[in-house]
């Protein structure tokens, strides 16, 4: 079944970290991702080596596309 609700965040502007934190985290919940960043989930150790880089790497990108190019840049 395709994804048919696009969830669109508040990039980053480095004034609104606590709205683009929660916003991320529940983007990052929504997509199954969080537990990449948490490092403590039973999923990292039971899924081969190149799945959790795939999924690291989404997790990654989720990340890095909400930012602004500002922030990033300065990252």
């Amino acid at each position: 079944m395709e994804e048919t609700n696009k969830w669109r965040i508040e990039k980053f502007l480095a004034w609104n970290f606590r709205l683009w934190k929660l916003q991320l985290e529940a983007l990052l919940i929504q997509k199954d991702h969080l537990f990449m960043l948490e490092g403590k989930s039973n999923k990292l150790t039971e899924m081969s080596d190149e799945d959790s880089e795939i999924l690291d790497r989404m997790a990654v990108a989720m990340i890095i596309l909400s930012l602004s190019s500002n922030v990033l840049f300065n990252i």
